[in-house]
């Protein structure tokens, strides 16, 4: 009895599509396409599964101009005219339903879509994330800086560090992602709840997870993340129907769709046992309002306090770990640069600041900047555009875009731009200083406009100024305390995007020079 109407539902569901891309009520037909975008998200969901969307939008623009539809109701742009009128201030876009279908209705401060209830969320922790809360967590980060050090150092001896140590050295050669991924696991815990995970100290990644009904697990937390992270952005690009139908439905009994639940309860177990057991000294969770104040009657609910704690942990071991292992790919294969950085610092620095160095010094020595920003600009942990919802009839770069219609421009296609820098598929430190031979105005002027690690506008990442401390603190560290060399002459560094762009692997030589 149920054939009949079932079977109409999914003529209905097929034909649709080909019938609103002929009606073009949004007058997006104009639009070049890459093969069949245009009627069905598959074509984002192919390259998703690849995990290399942002080259294939790349090669989509390159091939067909600025303006590409990669959806039936998703228009992407590549002019960096485009960025600002899409991600800039002012702009009247919000977020779009992919950061619904993220949230699963319980939205954190970075996929809450409606702009009142986001700048509610910002303003709880704005100044969690603020310069001088971020100052008073330098020692918990330099503490886990000398725990890298001696993992690195060990492993360039061949040694494990434990006999639970899962990442074998060769032939002298180990795979430096991990323990980098382990770092950044460990400081964030540090620094947002006083609870190391204790990777660098044991050299594998297993953490406790706390389920909804209160049950402790133990899982893994690198395969965790990035499994559900894939998964969450895979079918992100689904209508909420098709989402519930595919990610809940047909897929909820993978280990795919598990992985994302599981990682909630990660940061649940975090939540909770920093509730039950608030540390003698305040960390950033401190700063939460989990009690009521005097500006704030009613706290923040478990289920808010989870969700944040959620983009806590994310965006605190992904953005950081991506970033570290891109930049000591980049300092491996450029030996002059590695040996320049090396002696600035030892320069730079007093002898008892040597490997570990505070953050309020390092961040005066323009070459190790210089070396941090040119390596975003390269490779910024997020390479695809971030999707956005026009709210009303809007212009981006001299085209009208109606009300309802999904618009992005990708950061890995602007940062590559030879128009705005010269030699942009090269990775030259010096273009950030001013004694670069080759530097112009109109450059400098285009590194601090369109190099967007960290998005801009009222957007952007709240945490960049705990990612720039984490990162010039543990690169500096690493380039005083090893000389670094890549094993394998024309080395590349190969991506799984994800939402930000992984790195695979990153073998590695390390000799201790202390």
């Amino acid at each position: 009895m149920l054939a009949y109407p079932t079977g109409g539902a999914l003529v209905v569901a097929l034909t649709y599509p080909v019938i609103y891309y002929f009606l073009d009520p949004k007058g997006l037909r104009k639009y070049p396409i890459p093969s069949v975008a245009a009627i069905t998200p598959l074509w984002q969901m192919y390259h998703n599964w690849y995990g290399e969307k942002y080259i294939a939008v790349d090669k989509a623009h390159k091939r067909v101009g600025k303006v590409v539809r990669l959806g039936p109701n998703h228009v992407s742009f590549s002019s960096p005219q485009a960025f600002k009128d899409i991600y800039g201030h002012g702009t009247t876009v919000r977020k779009d339903i992919f950061y619904d279908n993220q949230a699963a209705g319980n939205p954190n401060m970075a996929d809450a879509t409606d702009k009142e209830v986001h700048r509610n969320k910002r303003r709880n922790l704005a100044h969690v994330f603020s310069p001088g809360k971020i100052t008073e967590m330098e020692p918990r980060v330099m503490q886990v800086v000398r725990k890298l050090l001696r993992a690195v150092e060990m492993k360039s001896r061949g040694l494990r560090i434990a006999d639970t140590d899962r990442f074998p050295v060769k032939d002298g050669v180990f795979d430096l992602r991990p323990w980098l991924n382990m770092f950044s696991y460990d400081a964030i815990t540090n620094v947002f709840w006083s609870q190391t995970y204790g990777f660098l100290d044991r050299g594998d990644d297993d953490c406790p997870a706390e389920r909804s009904d209160g049950t402790i697990t133990t899982v893994h937390a690198m395969h965790t993340f990035h499994t559900g992270a894939a998964h969450s952005v895979l079918v992100g690009h689904l209508s909420p129907f098709w989402y519930d139908l595919v990610r809940n439905k047909i897929l909820g009994w993978t280990d795919r769709t598990k992985c994302g639940n599981t990682f909630t309860d990660m940061a649940r177990y975090l939540a909770h046992r920093r509730l039950e057991s608030p540390p003698p000294e305040p960390d950033l969770f401190s700063n939460l309002p989990t009690s009521p104040t005097e500006k704030r009657e009613t706290p923040m609910s478990d289920r808010e306090i989870i969700a944040e704690s959620s983009v806590m942990l994310n965006a605190g071991n992904d953005t950081t770990q991506t970033s570290l292992t891109n930049i000591m790919f980049y300092l491996a294969g450029h030996p002059a640069a590695q040996k320049k950085l090396r002696s600035i610092l030892r320069e730079s620095l007093d002898p008892e600041q040597i490997p570990v160095a505070p953050y309020e010094t390092l961040r005066h020595i323009s070459y190790l900047r210089a070396v941090i920003d040119e390596s975003f600009r390269m490779q910024a942990p997020l390479g695809t555009g971030l999707p956005r919802l026009t709210t009303k009839p809007i212009v981006i770069d001299g085209e009208s875009i109606p009300a309802g219609v999904t618009v992005s421009a990708q950061t890995w296609s602007l940062h590559r731009r030879e128009d705005l820098f010269r030699h942009a598929n090269e990775w030259i430190p010096e273009r950030w200083l001013p004694y670069w031979e080759e530097s112009t105005e109109t450059e400098r002027q285009n590194l601090k406009e369109y190099v967007l690690p960290f998005s801009l506008g009222p957007r952007a990442c709240i945490g960049r100024n705990l990612a720039y401390m984490e990162i010039s603190i543990c690169i500096a560290a690493l380039v005083l305390a090893f000389e670094w060399e890549l094993p394998e002459k024309g080395q590349v560094l190969r991506h799984h995007e994800r939402f930000n762009c992984n790195p695979i692997e990153l073998p590695i030589r390390a000799k201790y020079l202390l």
